[in-house]
């Protein structure tokens, strides 16, 4: 079964994953050299390696979401069990 999360603050369709300790490598696709001395950096391919689970929020608006516990959400498991609690069909 396929679930869209619906924010109960303001409506947004979709959730983060806010992780720390995350190892994120980017490719560098271009390098534009400027006068002022900085780089133009463009950025292709990201990737995300290791890290924690901080807690899933609202893109829109930064609602956490928290357990009956008021503990933030911070697995798979738990993300589960909140959609299922409180998203409709």
């Amino acid at each position: 079964m396929i679930k869209q999360f619906n924010c109960p603050e303001c409506g947004e369709h979709r959730l983060e994953e806010v992780m720390d300790n995350v190892t994120v490598s980017s490719v560098i696709e271009t390098i534009g050299v400027e006068s002022n001395g900085v780089a133009d950096l463009v950025y292709g391919e990201q990737t995300n390696e290791d890290g924690d689970i901080q807690c899933y929020q609202c893109v829109g608006c930064g609602f956490v979401l928290k357990d009956r516990d008021d503990r933030e959400i911070d697995t798979p498991e738990e993300l589960n069990d909140w959609i299922l609690c409180h998203q409709p069909e």
